[in-house]
């Protein structure tokens, strides 16, 4: 009993002292050898590998999400900021999608403006979310008609896309 005891602090202290130290080292991997496993400039990613993965029907299918969620979003079970931020990062990775605007046919800046406006909301929601747990009614009356500001705007941006090579986009 004594050694699985003396085993177990052992390794406890181990793993305790690497998770301390500033470099990231893993039990196979000690610090000294971290050089050696990164990868070098030109085997890194160009992101073409996440280009392939996304498709014109999942990012058609998210601007009808979204906007579905934030037309529809009922005051007795809204979303969660966390909801909002994934969104967010959805629409900014799209925006980083180096053939967006040919297969889309809608301006990349577009998808950066949903990104940033969804970044936007997002916030506001922490700070609803923050003002519901400390029982701040008055924060959160106040909080209300802005956020109904925002989201009327989101639906509208959302709803008219600039398209490339369409009057005014």
């Amino acid at each position: 009993m004594k050694k699985i005891f003396i085993v177990f602090i052992s390794v406890f202290l181990t793993v305790s002292l690497m998770a301390q130290q500033k470099g990231t080292a893993t039990v196979t991997q000690p610090v000294a050898e971290k050089k050696a496993a990164t990868l070098t400039a030109s085997s890194k990613s160009t992101g073409n590998d996440v280009n392939a993965l996304i498709s014109v029907t999942d990012i058609d299918n998210s601007i009808k999400i979204v906007t579905e969620k934030f037309k529809g979003e009922k005051p007795n079970k809204p979303m969660h900021s966390c909801e909002v931020k994934s969104y967010s990062d959805t629409f900014a990775r799209y925006a980083k999608y180096s053939k967006i605007e040919k297969d889309t046919r809608i301006y990349a800046v577009w998808y950066k403006n949903v990104s940033e406006s969804l970044v936007r909301i997002c916030l506001l929601k922490q700070t609803m979310e923050l003002a519901v747990l400390n029982n701040n009614d008055k924060k959160l009356a106040e909080l209300g008609p802005i956020y109904k500001d925002f989201q009327q705007k989101l639906v509208y941006l959302l709803e008219h896309p600039q398209k490339v090579g369409a009057k005014g986009g």
